[in-house]
């Protein structure tokens, strides 16, 4: 019988549970604990019948990152119910999460560290000192470390912590399922997301003027507090729209414009590639080092010439649409599934 293992995590997004529901149908014995339904932009997401609980948690309000802290007031009944054989926090910096590490102690149930950072960055509410002391306590107690890319691999393991590290690419999209649709004639550059400050959507209008100079069209597909904004430039803003139909939108794309200031991991990237499109992403964006090379992608700073001049470098370059769904193929659904049972071994001792 496998061991079972509970996911705490923060709300249900479509990159993490269908990931989840495959390891499952792989025979994996695993229970998902979420803090909250989701958000208003980000829907409750988990599949009828799925091994999922909500429990009850206060929110302890968002900051400009997106990054939303909660305590819960069920989450002990929760891990009760599920009765792990270990439990999987979601990073460091949850107040949950620290419930959940105090659960895990009492009960000698060990748990695996699941997280995206790979920089120091400070969304927290905790003043910084006490931040770095909290996050020192969970990871050496902490019978495995899961960063969900190589970027926060590479952040822990600077950090000098002595604790097992397997790396689960955790936040990834069905690439096969993705892969499989025919593309058209592609062109132009498109933006996929919300179109808030982090997300850099404040440099679209800069880059749609430049790319306009060029005879390049540059689609946004998204809303937010900066639409006005972007809608004021040569930018087609098409507004939010459903994701078969966004799949649709990067399967017409020869290039998808990822200009985020700071995002831990960016699936769009994974989703663009797996839709035959070439990606230009910037450094701050965590998937680009595990997802693009010199062929597909381009890494560039946050900076609107040069996030320009990268898209009408590879819309030169023109990769194929099979080249670029060779390299969202090095993760996916079967690779994430495969590392987790890796982690698994790691955090149990079944292995080293």
């Amino acid at each position: 019988m496998s061991s079972r293992v509970a996911f705490v995590l923060e709300i249900p997004v479509s990159y993490r549970t269908g990931w989840l529901a495959h390891a499952r149908e792989d025979g994996l014995d695993i229970h998902e604990i979420y803090l909250s339904h989701g958000q208003s932009d980000r829907p409750w997401e988990a599949g009828a019948g799925v091994n999922a609980t909500v429990v009850r948690s206060a929110d302890l309000g968002s900051t400009s990152s997106g990054f939303f802290p909660r305590v819960s007031t069920g989450i002990t009944r929760a891990l009760d119910a599920a009765a792990p054989d270990l439990v999987s926090i979601p990073g460091w910096a949850h107040p949950a999460a620290w419930q959940v590490v105090w659960w895990c102690r009492r009960r000698g149930v060990p748990y695996a560290v699941m997280f995206e950072t790979w920089r120091q960055q400070s969304q927290s509410r905790v003043p910084a000192p006490i931040a770095a002391k909290i996050r020192d306590a969970v990871l050496r107690g902490a019978a495995a470390a899961w960063p969900i890319s190589t970027r926060a691999e590479r952040f822990v393991a600077q950090l000098g912590f002595d604790v097992p590290m397997v790396v689960v690419h955790g936040n990834t999209c069905d690439a096969d399922a993705l892969a499989a649709h025919g593309c058209g004639e592609r062109a132009g550059v498109l933006f996929v997301g919300r179109l808030l400050e982090h997300k850099g959507a404040d440099l679209l209008s800069a880059v749609a003027e430049r790319l306009a100079a060029s005879d390049v069209a540059l689609t946004v597909i998204g809303d937010g507090p900066l639409r006005a904004s972007v809608e004021a430039s040569p930018a087609v803003v098409v507004g939010a729209l459903p994701p078969d139909e966004v799949a649709v939108a990067m399967r017409s794309a020869a290039v998808v414009l990822v200009p985020s200031l700071a995002e831990p991991w960016g699936v769009v990237v994974h989703e663009a590639l797996a839709n035959g499109a070439a990606v230009v992403a910037t450094d701050a964006v965590g998937s680009a080092d595990d997802l693009l090379d010199e062929v597909v992608g381009r890494i560039v700073e946050p900076d609107p010439a040069r996030l320009a001049d990268a898209c009408l470098e590879l819309l030169d370059a023109a990769p194929t649409p099979a080249r670029c769904r060779s390299a969202a193929r090095r993760v996916s659904y079967r690779t994430a599934t495969d590392e987790l049972r890796r982690g698994l071994a790691v955090a149990l001792g079944h292995t080293s």
